[in-house]
């Protein structure tokens, strides 16, 4: 049962999505979820190793605007790519050669230390510490109940 919580929290998370954008709404009825017919798992390469494999999840039903997923996203990568619009930032990565989204930093840490100075901000030039995730993993247990 843990797993399938965790499941469902990694999941939303990473889609950037609402959790009733992947699970039954209230007052929805029928299939209007996340099905597994919505989810292409492939394995790039000629290699059968799960380091090729790839997913591509499809929203099919989404609730309300989902430009402020955009909004955040660019907001996020503001500063550490080329481009301060989403659509910069895929014109320059469509513009190059491998079609990747250049870093301006690309030694800088993806999950940044977090800083009480000031009020609380990421610190990007800072890696988190282990205890940073604990701190962020226990205090969504207790507002969650999910390991309960």
């Amino acid at each position: 049962m843990s797993l399938a919580k965790l499941l469902s929290i990694v999941l939303v998370s990473s889609l950037g999505c609402c959790a009733g954008d992947a699970a039954q709404s209230g007052l929805y009825t029928g299939t209007k979820y996340l099905q597994w017919r919505h989810v292409d798992l492939t394995i790039n390469g000629k290699r059968a190793k799960f380091e090729d494999l790839s997913a591509q999840i499809t929203l099919e039903y989404t609730k309300g605007s989902k430009d402020v997923h955009k909004k955040d996203l660019v907001h996020c990568l503001s500063g550490i790519v080329h481009g301060t619009t989403i659509q910069e930032i895929l014109k320059n990565a469509s513009a190059s050669s491998n079609k990747k989204i250049v870093w301006l930093y690309p030694n800088y840490p993806v999950l940044t230390a977090f800083s009480q100075q000031l009020g609380q901000h990421c610190e990007i030039k800072k890696a988190a510490k282990i205890s940073q995730l604990n701190g962020a993993i226990k205090e969504m247990e207790l507002t969650s109940n999910i390991l309960s």
